[in-house]
């Protein structure tokens, strides 16, 4: 319809017609999202020339590297900063167990923790648990002592 010289749409007009026009749909033009990680998957990546990341989401993805070992990161951020977590590699450490991991790190950090941090002071404590024992330090006098 032409009024004027200017054509009017029939929207304007206040007229409805019943079908949207073309401008006004809404066409998704969104990526799907991507399915997790599977087992299959897994063991079916391959190494390149440089090393790549496939994501399981939430933050957890695998790091596929050059030589082909495939590691558990998980990037996170804490007091405004990006932070990166390793939980080892993939064999040894399964999808399902990197999945735990990864929701023991989400609850430390809903608490305010620090993942990071406390992995760090758990295996310090450890380490003086069992490196600094009694029968540790005194094998160790009585060593310096037979040297002497």
């Amino acid at each position: 319809m032409w009024c004027g010289g200017m054509r009017l749409h029939p929207a304007c007009l206040g007229v409805s017609l019943g079908v949207e026009p073309l401008n006004r749909l809404r066409l998704s033009t969104k990526i799907p999202p991507k399915m997790p990680l599977t087992d299959t998957r897994l063991r079916q990546l391959k190494s390149k020339q440089k090393p790549y990341k496939v994501s399981d989401g939430g933050g957890l993805f695998v790091l596929v590297t050059a030589t082909g070992s495939r590691l558990w990161r998980l990037k996170y951020r804490f007091d405004g900063k990006e932070k990166l977590l390793s939980f080892g590699s993939y064999p040894e450490t399964t999808l399902a167990r990197a999945r735990e991991k990864r929701a023991e790190a989400k609850s430390l950090l809903a608490d305010g923790i620090d993942p990071a941090a406390k992995a760090k002071a758990d295996k310090e404590e450890d380490a003086a648990l069992n490196v600094h024992t009694f029968g540790n330090i005194a094998a160790e006098l009585v060593e310096k002592l037979r040297k002497e």
